[in-house]
């Protein structure tokens, strides 16, 4: 009786292995802008090493920004000509078809792409065009459908937009006003309409804007004032409040800000003297200090970066070096960055954005 039973809890538990849930192979997406295409790899969870899968993804023309929804279902691409591209994600392989309609009209210059955290809702600015364009997913098949009243009226500029994690609020950085503007969501359209408070004065040119995973801050590039700007977020009105010490010094044109998932660092690549600076952000203030060692060496022209969902490891596209590149970084406790071994991996020329899979 006893070998019996030992036998049948033997047959339960490798029947449980045969039917664990499957775990989604984990993918990088780099955006090639003066190729027009998609360079995608494969990401090794244990080293961070990047491995490229076939050929690089051909996309309209000249291809500048890719998110990816948060269930890693879909990927939207925006091209110089005023155009967003939307694919499914095949789970096993990585590679991209194209969902129904698309390509979907974008106004001039669309320089960057949100999508909100429920993943049915997305706003690209229109750069050239000072609004922003607003689209509902389609959660089946990924069609996109352009919002009731968007584009939405802006500032000066547009380029850079992040929604917070409760999809309350959405922010956009005015490059050329050098200001960030608050605009509060309507979950049930997606509507945005910009708040009393807005606007708030960033640094000068700022070039990317993003909110920390805990809803609480929101930091801000600025291109020209080589600087971080930084805030603090009243979860009631969406009204920003400068940091103390803001704006926190950067590298020489700060183009972008990626935060790790915690909410723990915030790493900011310095696209004129090739380096990334990271920082530790005080979970209670908000306010940034550089971590031990930053700034780190990048390629030559580093723009946008991303850290991976796990919050191990650390991506930087380098826009200028040799037809392009990808920086990998491990992220230790302290946020300190060690490269990954056999970066950088190369990309297509002139990559300008970086979005990651989650795993599942």
């Amino acid at each position: 009786m006893k070998i019996r039973r030992f036998l049948l809890f033997g047959l339960v538990i490798t029947s449980f292995g045969l039917f664990a849930p499957k775990v989604r192979a984990q993918f990088v997406y780099v955006a090639n802008q003066f190729d027009s295409t998609i360079s995608i790899y494969s990401l090794d969870p244990n080293s961070g090493a990047l491995t490229q899968i076939g050929s690089p993804f051909s996309v309209g023309q000249q291809t500048i920004a890719v998110a990816i929804d948060p269930t890693s279902a879909f990927l939207y691409v925006t091209t110089a000509n005023s155009q967003l591209f939307g694919y499914k994600i095949d789970d096993n392989t990585g590679e991209l078809k194209a969902v129904p309609n698309s390509p979907f009209a974008t106004r001039f210059a669309p320089d960057s792409i949100a999508i909100d955290p429920l993943g049915r809702y997305i706003y690209v600015p229109g750069s050239d065009d000072d609004d922003v364009t607003g689209y509902k997913i389609d959660r089946t098949n990924g069609a996109l459908t352009t919002l009731a009243g968007s584009p939405f009226a802006s500032g000066n500029f547009p380029i850079s937009v992040a929604v917070d994690p409760t999809a309350d609020f959405v922010y956009v950085a005015m490059h050329g006003g050098s200001t960030v503007w608050a605009y509060s969501l309507d979950e049930s359209t997606g509507a945005i309409a910009e708040t009393s408070s807005s606007p708030f004065p960033t640094g000068t040119n700022p070039n990317a804007v993003a909110v920390n995973p805990t809803g609480k801050f929101v930091y801000v590039a600025n291109y020209n004032g080589n600087s971080v700007s930084g805030f603090s977020i009243d979860h009631k009105t969406g009204t920003l409040t400068s940091i103390p010490g803001s704006p926190f010094t950067s590298g020489v044109q700060p183009f972008f800000v990626a935060i790790d998932p915690a909410g723990k660092f915030v790493y900011v690549p310095n696209s004129n003297d090739n380096t990334v600076s990271g920082y530790s952000i005080n979970q209670k203030t908000g306010a940034l200090t550089p971590v031990p060692a930053s700034p780190f060496a990048t390629g030559s022209g580093p723009h946008a970066a991303a850290v991976d969902p796990s919050g191990r490891f650390l991506y930087v596209v380098n826009f200028n070096n040799n037809g392009g590149s990808v920086s990998a970084y491990s992220i230790d406790c302290d946020g300190f960055l060690t490269p990954v071994p056999g970066s950088p991996f190369k990309a297509g020329n002139g990559p300008d954005w970086i979005a990651i899979t989650k795993t599942k």
